[in-house]
This record gives structure tokens, C-alpha cells and sequence, in this order.
């Protein structure tokens, strides 16, 4: 499909909805993930779920979704922007886009949001991925094959994600998440998160998503 790459540089709202993007996204992350879980390295014993959940998720082209997207991202350092996104997303394509802000009296529903939606858009920012419910979201979207688009914010340097950062602290998520944001290891657990899971399942796909800029 010659016109998706160029949907992909050029619309973040296309990015998310596009359903042949959807299906250019996961051409691009199933390698990756095949790789990764077909790998000889060995694992400790404690990460066998985590592969057998990159060999396992894979959703259906089929599945009806609620929504076109779900929008994650943290709301000190881009609430307009995500706001923003979520917009577009909903102008372009006709249907509702949820944004994680948008159900703060159940948090126990963002993961279902997450399972009904088509995409889901990460917004980049310096501190996203401290962000426990965030971790949440992204994992649950890693568990049920839906893909995940970044969107780094363009001439934000107070707010900066940094792509190398990112990686150094999802290899060390187990060991680092609670001296960032205090108590954020046991929020993952009560949603079932194992946070040793969630480091090897970040570290291993987040490093290749699409990411474009929101300029």
C-alpha cells in the first residue's frame, strides 16, 4: 500500500485510524516480535509467560473495536497535546478515540478501553513511562496484539523523550520503577502485572514502534 508510509510521516490521526496502517504497523512489529520470542537466549524461568505472550498476541484483522484509538500518555507534561490527538483522530475518522484521562473514577476499565481499540497512540514524553497506569496500558496492549504508534512532541525540550533513556530504563524497569515513582511496582501488581514481565515485554517491542513528531 504505497500511500501508508506516507499517511504515517505526515498524520498522526491517520497513523491511528488508517486501517491500512493498522495493518502496515503490524507487518512491521510481527518480525520483531517473532524474533524476540523465538529466540535461543535463555531466559530466567520467571519470564517464560512473557514470551508465550509475544508468541500468543496477535489480534484479529476482524475484531470489531470500540474505538479507533486509545490515547496514553502522561497529563502533567501533555495533557493539550494528547487532548489534541484525540481530536484528530476523532474528526478524521468518525469515531470515538479514548483518551486515558477521560475515566479516572474506574481505572480498572482503561485496560478494557485499551482491549477495544483499534491502536493505541503512546504520546513521548521525558517521564511517560514512570507513569504506573501507563505501563498498564501499554502492556495490556502488548498482550493483546494491538499496536502501538509513538507520537514525540516537537519543540518541547522541557519535556524531551529521549529514545535511549526510554530503553535504559525499560531493561531496568523491575529494579528502578519504585525509586521513580514511589509505589507505582505494586499499582502494576493489583492490575496483574508482574513488573519484571512488564520490563522484559517493554524493552523487547516498545524500542520498535513507530514513532513520528507532532509538531
Amino acid at each position: 500500500m504505497p500511500s501508508a508510509r506516507t499517511a504515517i510521516l505526515g498524520s498522526v490521526a491517520v497513523i491511528a485510524t488508517g486501517v491500512g496502517v493498522i495493518l502496515l504497523v503490524r507487518r512491521l512489529q510481527r518480525p520483531a516480535l517473532e524474533k524476540i520470542a523465538g529466540g535461543k537466549k535463555k531466559r530466567k524461568p520467571s519470564l517464560t509467560r512473557a514470551k508465550s505472550v509475544l508468541r500468543e498476541s496477535r489480534r484479529k484483522s476482524d475484531e470489531p473495536t470500540e474505538y479507533a484509538a486509545f490515547v496514553s500518555h502522561m497529563k502533567a507534561e501533555a495533557a493539550m497535546e494528547a487532548r489534541f490527538v484525540q481530536s484528530e483522530i476523532e474528526t478524521i475518522s468518525g469515531r470515538c478515540c479514548f483518551l486515558d484521562s477521560d475515566d479516572l473514577k474506574d481505572l480498572s476499565q482503561l485496560t478494557k478501553h485499551v482491549r477495544d481499540s483499534e491502536v493505541l497512540v503512546l504520546v513521548q514524553t521525558k517521564s511517560v513511562l514512570t507513569r504506573p497506569w501507563v505501563l498498564i496500558e501499554l502492556v495490556t496492549a502488548v498482550r493483546a496484539g494491538i499496536p502501538i504508534v509513538g507520537v514525540s512532541l516537537d519543540g518541547r525540550k522541557d519535556a524531551e523523550y529521549s529514545h535511549d533513556a526510554a530503553r535504559d530504563l525499560l531493561l531496568n524497569l523491575d529494579e528502578r520503577l519504585d525509586q521513580m515513582t514511589p509505589g507505582a511496582a505494586a499499582a502494576l501488581r493489583e492490575q496483574a502485572v508482574d513488573p519484571r514481565e512488564a520490563a522484559w515485554l517493554l524493552s523487547s517491542t516498545l524500542p520498535q514502534i513507530i514513532s513520528v513528531a507532532l509538531n
